[in-house]
Parts: C-alpha cells; structure tokens; sequence
C-alpha cells in the first residue's frame, strides 16, 4: 500500500497534552473536510510504502528511539491503518499519535487519539480538542476523554484572535475541568 504524504518532519509538538514533546510528524494528504484554517496543501504529495515512511521516522530519530511520532493532516484516518502503524512500531518506541477530525476510524493500535471535532461523530478519543472561533460557535461532542482542551482560532486579523483567545479563558474559569491549548509552534515561529 502506497501513502499519500505531504511531509515527514521533526519538530516539537505545539498542542494539547503532550505540548513541548519532541516529535516527528507524518503529515498526510488529503482530508473529507475542507476547514478554511487548514495548513496542508493536499496538492502536494510522495507516494510511500510504510516501510519508507518508518526508514524516514528512524533517520530523524537516530538520537533517541523514545521521540512521538504523530500522524497529522489533513485527515490521517483516511489512509492511516494498522499495518502502518504496527510497521512503525515495531522499528519505533515512541509513542504513536493521531490527530484527527473524529469523523472516520482510527487504526486500533494507536496510543493516544486527539479529536478535533467537525460533528457529532467522535465515538471516543484519549484527547478532545474544541477549535474556538467566535464567530463560528462551539460544538462540544458527548465523549468522555482523558483531556479535553480549548483551543482558539489563530487569524492574520489580531483582533478576532485576541477575542478567540479571551472566550477560551472565560470557558476554561467557568469550567477548571478544561485547558488551555495554544498552537505554541506558531506562537515561537516553528513547524
């Protein structure tokens, strides 16, 4: 099976639970949505097998077998699946993570779910990301996850990101039970 990858690249998770965790990310292409605020370029893609992509996470991960590895997107569970996953594993130690739209399937043998939520489809997830726009409204799924977090919107016009911001600090003290997620890799101006 052939893999529609965008990019494989080492960096430092910059949201949710594990924020400031070195990580390698498996950007794939192609999604079921299409979010304004998407970073992806579905256009462009490699084809690679997943012995190809796990050869790619070991070279980036030569100094020390414990970094994450997160498949991102795009939509990863439209290709991800298990022989991927198990194939990275068994040449990986880290931990192998998903962030996710919740609105397909995760392989099984995945570590940890993040869901960020685009209906009400989620049938569970380890961590729920709830995107804040304040001019899109908030949806909040009925799941029960380990962490759940609040993360603003960031826009070109700091203003409405100011605002973004504000609304999730006023949920967050309404609601100790959530946390803050920043997008801090665009706040220090990394990938």
């Amino acid at each position: 099976m052939k893999y529609r990858i965008n990019e494989i690249f080492y960096s430092i998770q910059g949201e949710g639970k594990y924020t400031g965790t070195p990580t390698v990310f498996i950007r794939f292409s192609g999604c079921n949505m299409n979010c304004p605020f998407c970073d992806t370029d579905h256009s462009a893609y490699k084809k690679m097998n997943a012995n190809e992509i796990t050869k790619e996470v070991l070279r980036l991960t030569e100094r020390s077998p414990f970094i994450n590895v997160t498949l991102t997107g795009g939509e990863p569970a439209m290709q991800a699946d298990e022989h991927l996953v198990n194939t990275i594993k068994f040449e990986h130690h880290g931990l192998v993570t998903v962030e996710t739209n919740g609105t397909l399937p995760c392989p099984k043998n995945i570590d940890w779910i993040t869901v960020s939520p685009k209906g009400d489809t989620v049938a569970q997830c380890d961590e729920l990301k709830i995107l804040v726009d304040c001019e899109k409204g908030i949806f909040i799924p009925k799941v029960r996850p380990l962490w759940k977090s609040y993360q603003p919107i960031w826009y070109d016009d700091v203003r409405k990101t100011r605002d973004n911001v504000n609304l999730c600090i006023q949920m967050i003290q309404e609601d100790p039970s959530w946390k803050l997620s920043l997008q801090t890799h665009k706040l220090i101006g990394i990938r």
